[in-house]
């Protein structure tokens, strides 16, 4: 997608007033998100790696100009209040939701943020491509390294598994990441011989990494931990997806007892 080309009325409500420095060869719009980058001056919001969003510009300035340079104009920005941005597929569901810088006029959902520059919070659906977003100010922005964790377990008996699904279509009650799965012994496999792997899914899509490999041998002493291959893509999901274990290769265990305890984490709101 093009970022905004012309002027838009972002409908501001409750906002005061900053003029910032404007970064070197960059065109602000007015009525776009601002952010400030790590030498400290403005540019159009996006999904760029150090820049923290500081508000909406008020005024259009073109610093590409013949003489442009860095903080040769100043641009005055909107802080806090809420404005109305772009964001594909709103639905009511987001209300409340965590946005992100996408590109200057349109904020996206975590899992679709990469350098997670935090914007605000939805608190209104204008339509199915507009959303009005209480902003953040730049001092209460979270740093993006910085997560709510949390963890949901599901107890199996060994016996149980076959090849399919084990847990199906687990209601996801926020946006957020699988971060790792493990399993705990609660009652050890005695024959031999036996397997099962586990994989994690979300919606149809197979998570990368989070395998489990169950065995006889690793399915005892009682306390025993496994854990799963390392995540390192697919796991990305937003409120109201789905996630599911399936089960392959399953050479059918007599007995035991496992705790499945998938950890997940939350970018941390201000």
């Amino acid at each position: 997608m093009a970022d905004v080309s012309a002027n838009r009325d972002p409908q501001l409500k409750d906002s005061r007033e900053l003029s910032i420095l404007v970064e070197d060869n960059v065109h602000i719009y007015r009525g776009v998100g601002v952010c400030v980058n790590a030498a400290g001056y403005a540019h159009p919001m996006g999904d760029d790696s150090g820049s923290v969003f500081i508000g909406v510009a008020e005024e259009e300035v073109d610093n590409t100009l013949t003489g442009h340079a860095q903080g040769g104009k100043r641009v005055r920005v909107a802080l806090g209040g809420s404005a109305v941005f772009t964001k594909a597929t709103a639905a009511q569901t987001d209300l409340g939701l965590p946005v992100y810088a996408g590109y200057d006029g349109t904020v996206v959902v975590g899992g679709s943020s990469t350098n997670k520059v935090f914007v605000g919070i939805i608190t209104e659906i204008i339509s199915s491509s507009l959303a009005r977003v209480q902003l953040k100010l730049a001092q209460a922005v979270p740093d993006a390294t910085h997560y709510i964790y949390g963890t949901f377990s599901v107890h199996l008996k060994l016996a149980k598994l076959a090849d399919g699904d084990i847990v199906t279509n687990f209601h996801a009650p926020c946006a957020g990441e699988l971060v790792s799965a493990s399993v705990i012994v609660t009652d050890p496999a005695t024959t031999a011989a036996k397997l099962s792997t586990l994989n994690l899914e979300i919606g149809t899509t197979n998570v990368t990494g989070g395998v489990l490999a169950l065995t006889s041998a690793n399915m005892t002493p009682l306390g025993a931990v496994v854990d799963g291959t390392t995540i390192t893509g697919n796991n990305s999901f937003a409120a109201g997806d789905h996630i599911s274990v399936e089960a392959s290769s399953t050479t059918a265990f007599i007995e035991g007892e496992i705790e499945l305890v998938i950890v997940y984490r939350q970018l941390l709101q201000a």
